[in-house]
């Protein structure tokens, strides 16, 4: 049912957009495009983040058990976007602040939403939300993907990409 709902609003939204991507100036991204594009590549991102814990969830033996997401990358969580029917990391994520939730292993720290956090300094760069993202995204693959070589493999390949 998750692959369902899934599958239909990414392919509804994909044929409903003209394809005139063009590769991202990662040196360079002065370019209104180039911007925009990175924001939309940082929403595929959560949106597949989001689905591939719904998979987990609905796999697991456990219904009872508690997928966990770190909050580190919750925090990075845009609170601004129209997400898609089914969604659930931003009712996970509006918990936490609502709730003034601790979070940490080994010190407790209030748990920040990074758009939170730019209401009060509206000058916290998109962009750098959206980096911030491809630098924590791999705290959660590297737990998912333990074990598994080709995943292994393909880090490295990522790792020694040039900057």
């Amino acid at each position: 049912e998750v692959m369902k709902d899934f599958l239909s609003s990414y392919s509804s939204r994909k044929s409903s957009t003209p394809d005139t991507r063009r590769p991202v100036n990662r040196h360079n991204l002065s370019s209104d495009y180039d911007k925009r594009r990175v924001l939309e590549l940082e929403r595929e991102v959560w949106i597949g983040v989001d689905f591939m814990i719904q998979l987990i969830a609905a796999i697991n033996k456990d219904p009872t058990m508690h997928i966990p997401v770190p909050t580190q990358l919750l925090g990075l969580l845009p609170s601004d976007q129209d997400w898609p029917k089914g969604f659930q990391l931003d009712a996970h994520a509006a918990r936490l602040s609502r709730e003034k939730a601790y979070v940490g292993t080994m010190s407790k720290s209030p748990f920040v939403a990074v758009d939170d956090a730019t209401a009060s300094s509206p000058s916290y760069p998109l962009l750098r939300r959206a980096q911030r993202l491809s630098f924590v995204i791999w705290c959660l693959m590297d737990n998912i993907l333990a074990g598994y070589v080709p995943a292994a493999q393909t880090r490295q390949s990522l790792l020694e990409l040039d900057s």
